[in-house]
């Protein structure tokens, strides 16, 4: 993979095999259990 970029609370990632084109990885940098634990923006 290869670093895009950085965002406020996560990174861009995009895979350098693109056997399905745009194929890409936002990772979160805080930890959470699930995906209903991340607290809501507004």
């Amino acid at each position: 993979m290869v670093r895009v970029g950085d965002l406020s609370v996560s990174s861009l990632f995009v895979f350098r095999e693109q056997t399905y084109a745009g194929r890409c990885l936002v990772a979160y940098q805080g930890h959470v259990n699930e995906l209903f634990d991340l607290a809501d923006a507004g």
